[in-house]
């Protein structure tokens, strides 16, 4: 036991030194990944939301990197180095393995200090510790550092999870108004909604019934509706055709009233052909109109002046065929 307590201090104090140096050097890419994982936007429109870029705004050196947070600045190379002194004067005084969970959230709390007391204002002057009277977050406006998240990338680093298991993962929600709710829910007396059958309470029963029940009046199972929608198709059947349409009076088919015209010269299955080139379209037909049309003396086609001979001599369907 005393062996594989023995290799456990050197392995935990490698690691320390991997993380910050004793003399206090930070390397920047620790610092960047512990701010990643412990900075948080608190104004965002969701909610609380992480903010991890917020990693690539520190400055400083090894031994001084900073956030800039308006007024304020949160120091974090001093809480870095300042949470790694006390882990080197906590690991010898581990008798046991092992730790438990009393010794890890006393030693949580005890680094959370550390890291309230890594704040400055604007002057330079260090706060002793920065909101105390708050959650682990450190409210810095808009923007937040959340000392529990700051511990838990230097866990990870020491590969030393239950030093923030135990701990409340978001710090920012509280679960008290969620007991009282439950409890305001347990005694408040229950009803039947007499439209839907939903049980709500007896308090609630005229908002759900005009705000959220689905068989309330003007609601999309309502009756109104569905007697609206009877109403206009019995309309459109007694009638055969809506309002505008009208029925062609060669294929019997219903169309706009304003565009019957257009149908009996070049849709209607039923329309004089004779009159209309073969294959044109609808959008080609249109484009001769009031143009120089004459009619091919052999097959009637309708053709510009000046295709008349290319039409005679290679595409009418009733050009004589030359003998031999």
């Amino acid at each position: 036991m005393a062996e594989k307590l023995k290799t456990w201090r050197e392995d935990m104090l490698a690691r320390l030194n991997a993380i910050c140096s004793p003399s206090g050097r930070v390397p920047r890419y620790v610092a960047k990944e512990i701010i990643a994982g412990c900075a948080w936007w608190e104004t965002h429109p969701s909610g609380p939301v992480r903010a991890p870029k917020h990693a690539d705004r520190i400055c400083g050196n090894e031994k001084s990197w900073c956030l800039d947070f308006g007024a304020n600045t949160f120091l974090v190379s001093r809480a870095i180095h300042g949470c790694c002194k006390r882990m080197r004067q906590w690991i010898p005084q581990q008798r046991r393995l092992p730790i438990s969970p009393q010794e890890m959230q006393s030693l949580n709390r005890t680094l959370q200090g550390v890291v309230r007391a890594s704040v400055s204002n604007y002057r330079g002057d260090l706060f002793s510790s920065y909101g105390h009277n708050t959650t682990t977050k450190l409210i810095f406006g808009a923007q937040a550092i959340c000392a529990n998240d700051f511990i838990k990338g230097i866990a990870k680093y020491l590969k030393l999870p239950s030093l923030f298991t135990y701990q409340q993962h978001f710090p920012g929600y509280s679960t008290k108004g969620i007991k009282r709710a439950r409890q305001k829910a347990d005694c408040s007396e229950m009803t039947t909604c007499p439209q839907c059958g939903c049980s709500v309470a007896k308090s609630k029963l005229e908002s759900h019934k005009r705000e959220r029940c689905p068989k309330r009046l003007g609601g999309k199972n309502s009756s109104e509706k569905k007697r609206s929608s009877v109403k206009k198709t019995s309309i459109l059947d007694s009638s055969g055709v809506g309002p505008g349409m009208v029925t062609c009076p060669k294929c019997k088919g219903v169309v706009k009233a304003d565009k019957l015209k257009e149908h009996l010269t070049y849709i209607c299955s039923h329309r004089d052909k004779s009159s209309t080139k073969k294959g044109l379209s609808l959008k080609n037909a249109k484009a001769l109109e009031g143009k120089d049309l004459v009619a091919c003396p052999w097959c009637g086609t309708k053709v510009k002046k000046k295709r008349l001979a290319k039409h005679q001599a290679k595409r009418c369907p009733k050009r004589p065929k030359l003998i031999g």
